[in-house]
This record gives C-alpha cells, sequence and structure tokens, in this order.
C-alpha cells in the first residue's frame, strides 16, 4: 500500500508553510480598500446591466486617441465616454481607464514618428490628451493606465525602453497637474518583458513619484497553466518597484489583461499564442478560477478578464445573451470573494493535507492549496470571518480527456489528448486539516461549487470532526477544476 504520506510527505510541510508563514509580500499598502478586484476588459459598451448581474468590480475602458481627437489639435470628443462612464459607475463599478496610445492620432500628428523631434511632438500631443481626459472624469475613473502592451503594438517605437519611459512620465505629469488624487498606472507588459521593464525602471520610470501603479498582463505563464510562474513574477515585479520607486512612496503592482481563448478541438494552436488558448469550455472556466485564486492569495488589487461579450474569449455568449461556464463560476467567485485581496490573506489559520492510505502511486503532480480569512465588521469589532480554502490538481484533463502529448513543429503547436484511464489519477482523495479552531466556534461550513449555474445551490454542507483545535475534512475528490470549502467562523 503507498501512502499520502510518502506521496505527499514534502508537499505537507510545503503547504503549511504556504498558507501560514510563506505569505506574499505585497507592497505594504492597500491602495483601493474594501474594492473587490474581479475586472473585465470592455470591448461591448453599453453592458453595465449584464457586468452587473456577475459583480464586475472594475471595467477597463479604452480611450482611443485617435477616436477622440480627431479634428484639430486641442478639440477632444467625449460624448461617447461619457455616456459609458456613466453607465458603469451608475452600476457601482469602478472604471480603469486604458489610454490608448496605440489609437495613434495620424491625422493631427507626424504620421510615423520616427525621429525624436517627431515623437516629441506626438507626446506632448498624448500628454495633452490625457490631462483633458483627467479633467472631464476626474472623480470618476479611479485609475489611468498608459498605453497597452507596448512590446507588441510598438506604435512612434514605445518599445524601446527610452521612448515608453519618456511618454509615460509626460503623461502621468499632465494628469497630476488635473488630478492630485487620482492613480496613474503605467508598463502594461503583455509577455513580463523583464529586460525592457526594468529599464524602463533603470530610465527612471518611477523616479519623481507621479505613478503610482505598475500593470503587467498575466499571459506570460511557463506554460498553459494560469498559475504556472505567476508567483515568481509578481515577487520579480514588487521588487523592482520597491528598488527604483522614491523613498517612501507606495507603488502596487496590478495585473490589468487575461484571458483564454476557446479553439476547436485538436486544431493547431499558434506558437505565439499557445499558453492561451484551450480545447474545452470547462478547460476555460477552470483555468479562469485558477487565475483569481492565484492572484487573490497573492495580493493582487485589480484582475482584469479578457473579455465581456461576442467571441470565445468572453464570458457571455453573444452580446449577454447567455453565460459561458467560466461566467457562471466567475459570478460564483465574485460573491465568494467580496472585498480587497489584500484583505483577505490568511495570517490566522493553518491548512495542510491529512495522511491517507490508498493505491495512488503518482498523483500526477502536487496539489495546490490556497488559503483565505474574510474578515466582517460591525460597530467597529469583529463580526465573524470566513476561512475560505482552495485545492485543485494542476493536472491537463477535462471533460473525460487528458492530454497525452504536446509537440511543437514549425510555428504550431499540436497536441494528442486520450480517454483518461483509473490510473491517470485526475480526481485525488484528501482530507484538509485545519487549525486553530474548535467544533463551537464554526457556525456552518460548507463546499462552494465555484461552476454552479443556480446561485441557490452553491452550498452542500461539509462535515469536520474536531480534535486538539483542528478540524478535519471528510474525504473530498480533487480535480483540475478547484474544489472551495467555507467555514464560517464566530466572532
Amino acid at each position: 500500500m503507498k501512502h499520502h504520506g510518502i506521496i505527499f510527505g514534502i508537499l505537507v510541510l510545503c503547504l503549511t508553510l504556504q498558507a501560514f508563514a510563506e505569505l506574499p509580500v505585497p507592497e505594504g499598502t492597500i491602495r483601493f480598500p474594501d474594492k473587490p478586484s474581479f475586472g473585465v476588459i470592455i470591448h461591448n459598451t453599453g453592458n453595465e446591466k449584464a457586468l452587473e448581474s456577475i459583480g464586475v468590480s472594475w471595467v477597463r475602458l479604452e480611450f482611443p486617441w485617435s477616436g477622440m481627437e480627431k479634428e484639430k489639435r486641442g478639440q477632444y470628443f467625449f460624448t461617447d465616454r461619457d455616456r459609458y462612464v456613466e453607465g458603469y459607475t451608475s452600476k457601482g463599478m469602478n472604471i480603469l481607464g486604458l489610454l490608448v496610445w496605440h489609437s495613434y492620432c495620424n491625422a493631427l500628428y507626424p504620421e510615423d514618428p520616427k525621429s525624436d523631434a517627431d515623437f516629441d511632438t506626438a507626446v506632448e500631443g498624448f500628454a495633452k490628451f490625457a490631462g483633458a481626459c483627467a479633467r472631464q472624469y476626474k472623480g470618476k475613473v479611479a485609475l489611468w493606465e498608459i498605453g497597452n502592451e507596448p512590446e507588441c503594438f510598438p506604435v512612434g517605437g514605445v518599445n524601446q525602453p527610452r521612448r515608453y519611459t519618456k511618454l509615460a512620465r509626460a503623461v502621468a505629469k499632465a494628469i497630476r497637474q488635473v488630478d492630485d488624487t487620482v492613480a496613474v498606472g503605467a508598463v502594461s507588459a503583455a509577455w513580463m518583458d523583464r529586460d525592457f521593464i526594468e529599464r524602463c525602471m533603470k530610465l527612471g520610470l518611477l523616479k519623481d513619484g507621479t505613478i503610482d501603479v505598475v500593470t503587467f498582463h498575466g499571459y506570460h505563464r511557463a506554460t498553459l497553466l494560469p498559475e504556472s510562474g505567476l508567483a515568481e513574477d509578481v515577487a520579480w515585479l514588487r521588487e523592482q518597484v520597491r528598488a527604483n520607486a522614491p523613498a517612501g512612496k507606495k507603488v502596487i503592482v496590478v495585473d490589468s489583461e487575461r484571458g483564454y481563448e476557446v479553439r476547436p478541438f485538436l486544431s493547431p494552436k499558434s506558437w505565439s499564442s499557445w499558453r492561451n488558448l484551450v480545447y474545452s469550455e470547462s478547460e476555460q472556466a477552470a483555468y479562469l478560477a485558477r487565475h483569481f485564486l492565484e492572484e487573490i492569495f497573492l495580493g493582487i488589487e485589480i484582475s482584469c478578464w479578457y473579455k465581456d461579450m461576442n467571441d470565445d474569449f468572453a464570458l457571455f455568449v453573444g452580446n449577454g445573451s447567455r453565460l459561458r461556464p467560466m461566467g457562471h463560476v466567475y459570478r460564483n467567485m465574485t460573491a465568494l470573494f467580496d472585498t480587497n485581496p489584500k484583505q483577505m490573506l490568511n495570517r490566522d489559520f493553518q491548512a495542510h493535507l491529512v495522511d491517507l492510505p490508498d493505491n495512488i502511486v503518482d498523483p500526477n503532480s502536487f496539489l495546490k492549496v490556497k488559503s483565505y480569512v474574510r474578515t466582517y465588521v460591525k460597530d467597529e469589532k469583529p463580526d465573524g470571518k470566513k476561512l475560505i480554502v482552495a485545492l485543485w490538481n494542476p493536472v491537463e484533463a477535462f471533460d473525460g480527456k487528458i492530454l497525452q502529448t504536446r509537440q511543437r513543429i514549425g510555428e504550431n503547436y499540436y497536441e494528442a489528448w486520450r480517454a483518461v484511464s483509473e490510473e491517470d489519477h485526475v480526481e485525488v482523495p484528501v482530507q484538509i486539516k485545519l487549525g486553530p479552531v474548535k467544533s463551537e466556534s464554526v457556525a456552518q461550513a460548507y463546499v462552494y461549487d465555484l461552476s454552479a449555474t443556480d446561485p441557490a445551490k452553491r452550498q452542500t454542507p461539509l462535515k469536520l470532526n474536531f480534535k486538539d483545535d483542528q478540524a478535519v475534512t471528510d474525504t473530498l475528490n480533487i480535480g483540475p477544476m478547484p474544489t472551495v470549502i467555507v467555514l464560517e467562523l464566530k466572532p
């Protein structure tokens, strides 16, 4: 007989530390207190009712330069953006305003600003545009982001760190001159290009203290799995910020774009984008859950999903006509993780696996375990807590199939999938030990179904066994879609 004690011997120690001692080190400040992290990229404006129905907290809304400064320099057309900003804010959503440099204003500025003089002219125009937007939407836009993926959209050569740094500092200064309270974000890196980011930092991107947020996009993962390498990337980025921000200036890191597209089963996946392509809505839904669970655990204050509606990346099928499976997962997660991630860091409880005798020789990989604490306050005193624990098995297996091979041939990746066998152990039986917690302190315990299509049926009672200030769950089968358990604790 094999035992989880052998298989998971190192893992149990790692999970204990991960849930208690080895918490990530956020930036030491909460920029957006009480605001949940769940955002979405807007490609179909005017859909505030649909987004409100699934609990969206942030919308990343584009402010296109060429679409708003059209007839002569310094004349801006705000009518469309006025309507959309009002629509989203009226539903309680926060606006992340993307100032779209790559929507370049060709008609009014040097068409191809290769020379430094032409680039400076364009930067001056874009900075004035940004300042005008900041003035128009003061108190309505919570965060301005300067450009989108400059290393992928190199209009005007902003894939050169020197040029992007010049652009970002000029825009941030222009925004600050009209609104010294709004948050300003920069970088917006698509692929966590460390050389590009580090050079921007050394060129003084953060030097004058006008930038409050460094944005990145979660597409850059080591593998297809959403959590792969994410903690390392975020830790590195935060270290860059700490090393380059002015003394006393707190700059946070947020993820302003991430998503997965569903493709026809077994179709080739381009080398440049295979880490963003999946073959089933089940896989897409599981990866959305794991993306948000990982980033909430890391204390990322904003995470924007790509995207809202109308294609195979979208939370909704069509123009809001039906939720995809991942749309249901999104809605269920927003209901549970309903505050700023930095206000849910677990420093009070441990969560780790129990040794279980079984016949599993190879559980495929280490199970992932993340834990969170949601504290409720009434009359300035604690009014109970929720201890939330999420577990998943990071094996690529969905809808009765498991990945057999993935091979690059030329510019494409090709995958072979086969039927799951009993020896694959896609679902691993485990029990979880939680503590310190006493029986009398638990108001209720349940499994929270992230995939539920009916919000009234998200909770299934969970039996706990108590001994020595520890609670042990019944056996749960952990697969690629996260299993979430919740203990509601009395004050």
